[in-house]
């Protein structure tokens, strides 16, 4: 449990990262978001197993923290506070 309060604040500036650069990125096309969503997925599931060095924590904590970015993001996106245009 103590990892994940290690770990949690890690996955969030990297998906604050992500949607960083996706807004400074509007005017790509989607296949291209898709493989940069990829790679931080990739590269959140790296830092999660490096830091705890057990394998089936650090996919817990991936999934765990991007489904709630995608939730995040899916609610902004329904109450009009993201505009992704």
């Amino acid at each position: 449990m103590k990892w994940f309060l290690f770990i949690i604040p890690v996955h969030c500036v990297l998906w604050t990262g992500y949607f960083t650069v996706i807004q400074l990125s509007r005017h790509d096309r989607v296949f291209f978001e898709v493989v940069l969503f990829l790679m931080f997925l990739y590269l959140s599931y790296l830092l999660s197993h490096t830091l705890c060095q057990k394998r089936t924590m650090a996919l817990k904590s991936t999934i765990l923290s991007t489904a709630l970015f995608l939730l995040a993001k899916w609610t902004m996106l329904l109450f009009g506070t993201f505009n992704p245009l």
